[in-house]
C-alpha cells in the first residue's frame, strides 16, 4: 500500500499536536493547577484536608447552604474565594463558631435541637 509523503507528514503532525495537547492537560492535573482564571479551585479531598473535616461534613455544609460549590464533570469543586469567605464566617482557629438559635454545642459538634427531638420521637415510635 502506497501513501503519499505529504499525507503521511500531515497525519504525523496531527498526532503530535494531539499528544502535546494531552500532555499539557496531564501536567495541569499532576501539578494540581486547578484554576478558574486566576482563582484556584479545590476538590472535596483537598478541602477536607484544609478544613480538617470529613466528606460527610462537607456535604452537610453544602446542603445547609453554608458552602458554595459547583460541579464539573460530575465532580464537586469549590472556588478559593468561597472557601476563604466560608472560613472567615464559620471558623475561628480551625473550630466552627457559628451556631443556629435552634442548636446546642456538644463537645466540638453542633447539634440541632429540632433534629434531636425528631430522632427521639422516631425511637419512641419503634419501642411502642
Amino acid at each position: 500500500m502506497y501513501v503519499e509523503k505529504n499525507i503521511l507528514e500531515q497525519f504525523k503532525d496531527e498526532i503530535l499536536r494531539l499528544f502535546l495537547k494531552v500532555e499539557s492537560k496531564l501536567d495541569k492535573i499532576i501539578d494540581g493547577n486547578n484554576t478558574i482564571g486566576d482563582e484556584k479551585e479545590y476538590d472535596s479531598y483537598e478541602l477536607s484536608i484544609l478544613l480538617k473535616s470529613s466528606y460527610r461534613t462537607l456535604q452537610r455544609y453544602r446542603s445547609d447552604g453554608e458552602l458554595i460549590y459547583f460541579k464539573k464533570r460530575q465532580k464537586i469543586f469549590y472556588k478559593e474565594s468561597d472557601v476563604i469567605r466560608f472560613r472567615e464566617t464559620y471558623f475561628k482557629d480551625g473550630v466552627k463558631i457559628k451556631q443556629d438559635d435552634d442548636s446546642e454545642s456538644i463537645g466540638n459538634r453542633v447539634v440541632s435541637k429540632s433534629n434531636r427531638s425528631k430522632k427521639k420521637k422516631r425511637i419512641n415510635r419503634r419501642n411502642k
